[in-house]
């Protein structure tokens, strides 16, 4: 009976995180100019990739 109680918990918790992740719109991009020079830290710079702007490692 407790197996049962904490799959059932762990799988509300499972589908929760799910729909939380889903639900999070990045900055979406089609060129690396687009994305917002402030989302990232000092050394990264913003890169677009696929769709999407992620921090990038700023090699000189």
């Amino acid at each position: 009976m407790t197996q049962v109680i904490k799959f059932v918990y762990n799988m509300i918790i499972f589908l929760f995180l799910i729909i939380i992740v889903k639900n999070v719109d990045g900055f979406r991009c089609e060129e690396d100019y687009e994305c917002p020079r402030r989302m990232c830290p000092f050394a990264y710079r913003p890169s677009c990739f696929l769709s999407f702007c992620f921090c990038k490692k700023f090699m000189l």
